[in-house]
Order: structure tokens, then sequence, then C-alpha cells
């Protein structure tokens, strides 16, 4: 469900250490790109609170907080919202690029089951129709 490209991409670009966003550090300069990349969690992938939670590591009510003091502070750290959305860009659009075509092909396929069971059913009844036929006449 989760890829954790995404943080690993961050983490990197922003040069830190591997797992310091999923760490308990307090570190300024992290709470500000652990904040953002909550933020985009929440709102380009629409995940829940919860997820996000399990994601980072931390409780849900952690998360809320985060979300807040991102609208909070948008003006102090909006570069560093920008630099992540730019760097997520693509792979934002891959995500929702195959969660559509995820429901259109699921779409399809259920039409088709359903289109299947119709004419399997019309057919029975055809069918017993016949036979019915048969014996009363």
């Amino acid at each position: 469900m989760v890829d954790y490209n995404l943080i690993r991409m961050a983490e990197t670009s922003f040069g830190l250490m591997e797992g310091a966003l999923q760490s308990r550090s307090r570190l300024g300069h992290i709470v500000i790109v652990r904040h953002a990349l909550n933020n985009i969690f929440r709102r380009e992938f629409g995940y829940s609170y919860v997820t996000i939670g399990r994601i980072m590591k931390r409780d849900h009510a952690t998360i809320i907080h985060s979300t807040k003091q991102h609208n909070l502070n948008w003006f102090d750290y909006n570069h560093t919202y920008e630099t992540l959305c730019e760097l997520f860009y693509y792979m934002i659009q891959e995500k929702k690029a195959n969660i559509e075509k995820y429901s259109v092909e699921k779409c399809e396929e259920e039409i088709n089951k359903a289109i299947r069971l119709i004419s399997t059913k019309t057919l029975q009844i055809k069918r017993l129709r016949h036979r019915k036929n048969m014996l009363t006449t």
C-alpha cells in the first residue's frame, strides 16, 4: 500500500540520515520535513491519520498535531513543502494513475462478471421454461 521510497527520497534530498524521519528526533530541520511529509501523505495520497501514523511510526494523535502545526507554520517552511511536492510529483501522479487504472479495470471486471451472471441466469430461465412447456404439453 505504501511506497517507502517516498520517505527515503525525502531523507536523501534534505541530507538526512536513513530512518531520520521515522525516528524520535525532535531536531527542527527533521521535524519540519516530517510535518511536510505527513501533510503530503494526508493531502495528496488521502491516507488516514492512523495509516500515516503506522508509516511514520507514530500515534494517530501525533499525526493530527503534526498536520495542525504544518497549517499554523505554513509560511515558515513553505519551501520545504514545495520541494517535497516537486520531488514526489511524478510518484504522486503515477500512484493516482495506478489507482484510476485499477478502479477502471476493477469496474470493467465487475461489469463483465455481472454480464456473465445475467446471461447464465437468462439461459437457465429459458431452459426451465422449455422444460415446463415440454412437461405441460
